[in-house]
Order: structure tokens, then sequence, then C-alpha cells
């Protein structure tokens, strides 16, 4: 990518196509909006669209490792995030291969890189593992819930957080 007035609006993400995890972009054929952009509907369409899991990403000179990979469209099959071969914490010879002036870290050998503008459109999943008191019951209704082990029931007042309104 060369250096443009668009690269201050690129962003590039890191990560690795999932294999296990896949598209059936049959679902998409003939199937339109009821907007007249159809910005969405074109960017899963489109040939070459995957899910990958993004490790880190790098935008306006910084690069971000995230806490937990998130799983995010891309196109393709990605570049290779580390093209310049040597020891650990040599950076690569062109910014355009990690979006930063300088680096102290070296990727994974099997890491790839996609590059997008910030106003592109995309899908992001987020994915949990573990017991269903974890992942559903305290990530909706918080971890003070106090369930009944046998009948009546409960009622509660309303909640606000996160941007997220229940209750009643």
């Amino acid at each position: 990518m060369a250096e443009t007035l668009l690269s201050s609006s690129a962003i590039l993400l890191y990560g690795r196509v999932m294999t296990d995890l896949t598209l059936d972009q049959t679902a998409y054929t003939g199937i339109t909006g009821t907007g007249t952009l159809n910005y969405l509907h074109s960017q899963l369409n489109v040939a070459g669209a995957k899910l990958a899991r993004i490790y880190a990403v790098s935008y306006a000179g910084e690069f971000y490792a995230f806490a937990a990979p998130t799983i995010f469209l891309v196109h393709g099959d990605g570049d290779p995030a580390n093209p310049v071969p040597g020891p650990a914490f040599r950076a690569p010879s062109d910014a355009d291969d990690t979006g930063v002036g300088a680096q102290n870290y070296d990727f994974s050998s099997d890491m790839q890189v996609w590059t997008y503008d910030k106003n592109d459109l995309s899908v992001r999943l987020d994915l949990s593992s573990g017991t269903l008191k974890d992942i559903l019951l305290e990530a909706e209704f918080g971890d003070d819930m106090d369930f009944p082990s046998f009948g009546g029931g409960k009622v509660g007042g309303g909640k606000v957080g996160g941007g997220k309104v229940g209750g009643g």
C-alpha cells in the first residue's frame, strides 16, 4: 500500500482465517435489504469473504493488541504480517506491513494482515465460552442475581448499564 492521503484512515487487522467457521454465501444470493445501498450485504457477498480471528489492529501509527481475540469479516487470505525473515524483534522493512514507524515486537509466523479503511463496513462476532452461568446468566443479568432454587418469582427494578436498559 503506497503512502497516500488515504493512508491516515487505514486500519490493519492482524489475525488468522478461521477454518471451522465459514460463510454460506448462497444465503445472500438474491437477497437485498430495504435500503438502496446494501453496503453490508455486498461485503458479505463478495468473493473471498471469510471470518478471521483478529488478535491486534494498527491505526493512526499505533499498534493495539486485543485483550481477547475477536472474529471479524475479512476478504481473501490476507498478506503475511511479518514478511521480513530474520531474528526476533527485527522491524519489517516497510511501514505498510505494520502501519507503524517502528516496532519492538515480532508476529507469529502464521499471522496475516488485512488492510481496510476506517469507514468500511464489517461484521464483528464476540466469542465467549464457559459455563452457562457465566456466559448467559451473569452476562445478561449480572452476578448479583439470586436465582431461586425452587418456585416463586422475583420482581426487580430497572437496570441501566453499557447502553442496555432492562427490568421494569
